[in-house]
Order: C-alpha cells, then structure tokens, then sequence
C-alpha cells in the first residue's frame, strides 16, 4: 500500500493556524480576566479595616525588628573588634 505524503498548502495551514490562534487568544483573555479578578480582590482586601491595621502592625514589628537586629549586629561587630 503506498502512502501519500500530506499538502501543506494554503488549506491546510489556513484553518490551523486559525484555530492556534483562537487559543493563544483565549489563554491572553483568561489570563486577563484572572487578572483582573485578583486586582479586584486585593482592593477589597485592603479596604477592610482591620486588615489595614494588621498591615501597619506588621510594618511596625519588621522596622522594629531591624532595628534591633542592627543593635545585635552593632554590639558583635565592637565585641569582636576589642578582642
């Protein structure tokens, strides 16, 4: 039995490269809607009081704790030097 080799001619490509196209544009939508949908999300997020509060708190100890972590680091560095 002899086997015939496939045309790659106009159309064949034509509706091929139509249907890879409608999927690269419908993974650059979803893409867009998700998002879209988790800019909203961290909006609302930010929006609740208390979750602001936490926020500053949170940004209060990290500041608080490079302070300290400096202290530390200041203290080993003259303990090391007077030796």
């Amino acid at each position: 039995m002899k086997v015939t080799p496939i045309v790659w001619n106009r159309t064949i490509n034509l509706p091929f490269l139509a249907t890879i196209g409608a999927a690269v544009f419908a993974a650059v939508a979803w893409t867009s809607a998700v998002n879209a949908r988790l800019d909203r999300l961290e909006e609302r997020t930010r929006a609740l009081p208390e979750i602001e509060v936490k926020i500053a708190r949170m940004d209060e100890r990290g500041e608080s704790s490079k302070a300290a972590l400096a202290r530390i680091e200041d203290r080993l560095n003259r303990q090391e030097q007077s030796k």
